[in-house]
């Protein structure tokens, strides 16, 4: 078991609401605990980005910056980026996706004839759609997707080089460049340093740019050690700095790794596009030094990014979500292997009890998870959660063993906000929510509510009283190791 790297400074206590409160929260949620408030939940594991707890030293910077408009957090932030990152130019921003917004908008809007292509080892959901309003397409070239993800492999978010030839030879010039997502989605996996050393030759010979979007560049770091032996020995700031060695243009989400409420940053190489992107910048967020972040923000991104290169932290991190996973695997369920940094993802397949795959699989366990322990979870699908599946639904092309194969339940781990402990109560949730499965109905669409999402309700003719006592049964078991 891992053990903590960090002494806690501030705490707060967890909601305990009872099962009747559970039962009547969702109930006004509509049946999707994304409606579901802080208040109602006794573990909150739906993402891990902007939800860190924050150093001493963080959060100090909050009242040494309070009124500050100009001045030392930007050129340390500067600094610390030339010093560790080797990028002469940063810009600040408030979001990772609105630097990508900025971002692709300027390479792929100007000069365009056809539609621009970008090639990618595991987007992002919102990189898709930034790159989709800038005119351009996603084309996914990873590997991720050619074996089971339950099956152990190295390195899942390399790109298949094959396919990036063959793509390049039958696109041409439409082919932009490259967006190298460090750590894929599905599944939090690494890229190996030799498959982005090849990426960037073919960009190269051809002048395409290299973006790399590297929001957990701290933990793929870790996990590209454990995975690539040529960088076992290596600390993990070299690390770091030789994958973006081999970009143009990073930009990191500063909620995830960096453990900052909010904000982000462009790394960027050519002075020309520096200047470009700082005037679009400043156009739609603010002045370029800050990118509409108030100062303090900027300090507690530096120092969150320093925070995340410690070796003894880093190692702490991994070990525990490792650790997570085999807790899963003992209970009987199937984690996604390896396991990645900030997540684990457990196979739907071995969660649905009796739910058909066409009856809304990973909501029903989620519902029947929060039901059992107050713990609220993600669900995943193709990269893309439930708006791919109910595509799929209404067309009538679900594949049960593809959905069997890469539909999970993802649980986040936020960083230094829960205790490995708590991640022991998390898995007992979870079990007992599997056999409560045998009684759930299953989910169909009702209607839309006034902000266009799905409202789902229990399939026609299902038990749900039922499916209550089973619930309520399971419930009194995990509350149990609460009191």
């Amino acid at each position: 078991m891992s053990v903590e790297s960090f002494s806690v400074c501030a705490v707060a206590p967890l909601h305990r609401p009872g099962f009747a409160t559970r039962w009547d929260a969702l109930a006004r949620a509509e049946n999707e605990v994304a409606r579901l408030r802080a208040e109602d939940m006794v573990l909150d594991l739906v993402i891990d980005s902007g939800v860190s707890a924050l150093s001493e030293t963080q959060l100090s910077m909050f009242n040494r910056y309070a009124h500050a408009v100009n001045g030392a957090p930007y050129d340390e932030l500067a600094a610390f980026v030339q010093d560790q990152f080797g990028f002469p130019h940063v810009l600040p921003i408030v979001k990772a996706r609105a630097a990508e917004n900025v971002l692709f908008w300027q390479l792929l809007t100007e000069g365009r004839d056809e539609t621009p292509i970008v090639l990618g080892n595991g987007f992002f959901d919102t990189t898709v759609h930034n790159i989709a309003h800038s005119g351009g397409e996603a084309i996914d070239a990873g590997v991720h997707g050619q074996r089971p993800p339950t099956v152990s492999a190295p390195c899942r978010g390399n790109f298949d080089l094959d396919r990036v030839k063959a793509l390049l030879d039958e696109h041409g010039p439409r082919v932009r460049g490259f967006c190298v997502t460090t750590t894929i989605t599905a599944g939090g996996h690494p890229i190996d340093i030799d498959n982005l050393r090849a990426v960037r030759a073919l960009a190269d010979e051809r002048g395409l740019w290299v973006v790399m979007d590297a929001c957990r560049f701290a933990e793929h770091a870790a996990l590209a050690r454990q995975q690539v032996p040529a960088l076992a020995d290596r600390a993990l700031p070299d690390v770091v700095r030789a994958y973006f060695d081999l970009a143009d243009v990073v930009y990191i989400s500063a909620a995830k790794d960096a453990m900052s409420p909010t904000g982000a940053v462009l790394l960027v190489r050519e002075p020309a596009l520096h200047q470009q992107l700082a005037g679009k910048i400043h156009l739609q967020y603010g002045y370029k030094y800050t990118g509409g972040l108030p100062l303090m923000m900027l300090a507690v991104m530096t120092q969150g990014m320093r925070e995340a290169l410690d070796e003894r932290w880093q190692a702490q991190r991994i070990a525990q979500v490792d650790q997570f996973a085999q807790w899963l695997a003992g209970a009987g369920l199937t984690p996604w292997r390896p396991s990645g940094g900030h997540a684990v993802f457990v196979s739907s397949d071995a969660l649905r009890g009796a739910v058909r795959w066409d009856r809304f699989v990973n909501e029903a366990f989620l519902n029947t998870l929060y039901l059992v322990g107050g713990v609220r979870a993600g669900g995943f699908y193709q990269g893309r959660g439930t708006a791919r599946y109910v595509q799929e639904l209404e067309a009538g092309t679900l594949d049960d063993k593809v959905l069997a194969e890469h539909m999970a339940v993802r649980l986040c781990v936020p960083r230094r906000r829960v205790t490995t402990m708590q991640l022991w109560y998390v898995t007992q949730a979870v079990a007992q929510a599997r056999h409560a499965m045998q009684a759930h109905p299953g989910f169909v669409v009702r209607g839309t509510n006034p902000l266009g999402e799905l409202v789902l309700d229990f399939a026609p003719g299902g038990d749900v009283e039922a499916y209550r006592a089973a619930v309520e049964e399971r419930a009194r078991v995990v509350d149990a190791m609460m009191a």
